[in-house]
């Protein structure tokens, strides 16, 4: 057990050296733009008498249309 709490204390200590060693990069965080051809995923029922639903996906302006009746 003393062994293993010794390496702990070896490793913990060579562990800042190698992180130092590395060249510092900002992150910046990858920000997805949507895009306006985007699906957009619905459950719709073909009748009313159904229980069962259907996926449809459509894009926003199919969805406008679809909605409109056209």
């Amino acid at each position: 057990m003393f062994t293993t709490v010794v390496a702990m204390l070896l490793l913990g200590s060579a562990q800042p050296d190698a992180v130092a060693e590395k060249p510092e990069v900002e992150a910046q965080p990858q920000v997805e733009e949507r895009t306006e051809s985007a699906k957009i995923c619905r459950y719709i029922r073909e009748d009313m008498n159904s229980r069962r639903k259907k996926k449809v996906c459509l894009t926003k302006e199919q969805w406008q249309d679809a909605n409109q009746g056209n």
